[in-house]
């Protein structure tokens, strides 16, 4: 079974890929644009106007970056930067930086989604599915699971959280008990996960990045909530799409299928993988109202005291869930990465103290949010799958 997916963002993403960070000797910030240099074309470029020699040696010194050189030659121009850029990312002019996280592209410096990325996440929602069910028909099960490990942990000081880790094992590869040929020993062999793979998107142009400004929202002891320092990456736009592949490998699900004796596999098709996650979806969204609705009753402030508004986060948590069926990436989330909302409020309270090692109402505590304009503008990773 092989299905054509069409995914097409309702917020801005950022997936990191193999390069973390790049600083003003990795790229040129000209106009509107940045351009990260290509390494080899910037050198051929200062051979040829006789500049390597003096780069190499004044770099630090006299010029603090590649820009520093070309504009004191008077090379700061499109047509060199064309000639030493793969790639140009738009910034906004208020954006000021030293540093970037780049967004995941391949050999040709064109920006794509990974499918382990969309895999991941789609492993979240079939492990929030089959949690979920088990909550509901047998919960002695459950209890047992989930319950009693987070129990277990509530005197550990720290951030312990790699009961999640083993929960998830025991979920998605020792949740059938009885395959042909496989033994009842813990074995990633056993993972359901192994029927379902994802294709990377297609690769996109190099000028659809935009570099964004992200706010990791917290609150202080007094339940303020106050934006913390800035991070800024490079994040595909909310309404751009992309194409990828989902496929059941048959054969492999089958000897999942036929070795189950106690119990019904959790999916059969991709309709019933998305379900799960649209479940998954109201809950976030539910979950994201009540924690901006109650920020909405507590003073809001950035470093310099000021009020800021956040009716744009209210308002897009009141639209329709129907707009909107998946979450991945960077800046998602706890309650998108994890089973976190299955878990009653005491718990969940009871899990941030460990955690956090602070008793506070919700939990998680942070958000990243796009900052735009002085302004907190929207959440990330937010996208519409649609089966094409």
């Amino acid at each position: 079974m092989k299905y054509k997916i069409r995914m097409t963002l309702k917020s801005p993403l950022f997936i990191g890929g193999s390069v973390q960070t790049l600083n003003p000797v990795d790229y040129i910030r000209y106009g509107n644009y940045l351009y990260p240099i290509s390494e080899q074309a910037f050198f051929e470029f200062l051979q040829e106007k006789n500049l390597l020699d003096l780069f190499s040696l004044q770099l630090g010194k006299k010029y603090r970056s590649p820009q520093d050189l070309l504009k004191d030659k008077n090379l700061l121009n499109k047509e060199a930067l064309n000639r030493i850029s793969k790639e140009s990312i738009k910034v906004a002019p208020q954006n000021y930086f030293r540093e970037y996280h780049p967004f995941i592209k391949d050999i040709y410096q064109q920006p794509y989604v990974p499918g382990s990325a969309v895999k991941g996440a789609l492993r979240t929602g079939i492990l929030y599915g089959i949690l979920q069910k088990m909550k509901m028909n047998n919960i002695k099960q459950y209890n047992k699971l989930v319950v009693q490990k987070i129990e277990s942990i509530k005197h550990k000081k720290g951030n312990n959280i790699a009961f999640l880790d083993n929960i998830e094992r025991q979920s998605l590869q020792n949740f059938y008990l009885n395959y042909r040929g496989l033994g009842k020993v813990e074995n990633p062999h056993k993972d359901l996960l192994r029927a379902i793979k994802v294709s990377d998107s297609n690769s996109l142009s190099q000028n659809q990045t935009t570099i964004m400004e992200i706010k990791v929202l917290n609150f202080n002891n007094e339940s303020q909530l106050y934006c913390k320092a800035s991070v800024f990456v490079e994040c595909l736009p909310a309404e751009t799409e992309v194409e990828f592949e989902i496929s059941i490998d048959e054969h492999i699900y089958d000897i999942f299928k036929s070795g189950s004796t106690t119990e019904s596999l959790p999916f059969e098709d991709i309709e019933d993988i998305f379900s799960f996650w649209k479940q998954l979806s109201k809950g976030i969204f539910a979950d994201e109202y009540k924690y901006f609705e109650f920020a909405l009753n507590n003073r809001i402030d950035n470093h310099s005291k000021t009020r800021i508004s956040i009716n744009p986060l209210l308002n897009y948590y009141r639209r329709p869930t129907e707009e909107v069926n998946f979450r991945l990436g960077w800046g998602s989330g706890l309650n998108s990465m994890t089973m976190l909302l299955l878990l009653e409020p005491k718990l969940r309270q009871q899990w941030g103290r460990v955690v956090s090692d602070r008793d506070f109402p919700l939990f998680p505590k942070t958000r990243k949010i796009i900052w735009d304009n002085d302004q907190l503008l929207s959440p990330l990773g937010w996208a519409k799958l649609d089966v094409i």
